[in-house]
């Protein structure tokens, strides 16, 4: 665990969330937890209505190892999603995960958690499918996957 005390939350949340731990994930979060999905332009009040979805939502990602990078090197196995990277500091810290859905397609998620009070008090997901870079970008780039 890190020596940083809201670092130690974000991962404790990471951990939670790849678990599926429904007790820890109401501990962590704040009594006025929101989930934000700007690209879908939806907002969950409260982390059992975010459980809710959870609960409601066909064909969750497939499990993947993935590692969190930070005060110290951990190996995730996340249901939900797989930590990559786990960068920020103060109040606001950013996750990266990639998810793997039942019909094989691949998205990628950048999280924003916002702490208050030691607890998640909100939290913003981004996400995107995985796609193939567009020719006219050949020689321009590096490809990294």
């Amino acid at each position: 665990m890190s020596d940083d005390p809201n670092r130690a939350i974000i991962e404790a949340w990471t951990h939670a969330m790849a678990a599926d731990d429904r007790a820890a994930l109401r501990r962590l979060a704040h009594p006025a937890y929101v989930l934000d999905w700007p690209a879908t332009g939806e907002r969950m009040h409260g982390i059992e209505a975010a459980m809710a979805v959870d609960d409601a939502y066909p064909g969750l990602p497939s499990v993947e190892i993935r590692r969190v990078i930070g005060a110290e090197e951990r190996w995730v196995v996340d249901a939900m999603f797989a930590p990559r990277r786990v960068v920020g500091s103060g109040d606001v810290w950013c996750a990266e995960a990639t998810l793997t859905y039942p019909d094989g397609s691949v998205w990628e998620l950048v999280s924003v958690l916002e702490l208050q009070d030691g607890r998640i008090r909100a939290q913003t997901d981004y996400w995107a499918p995985r796609s193939e870079p567009p020719a006219w970008r050949d020689g321009l780039t590096e490809r990294t996957r």
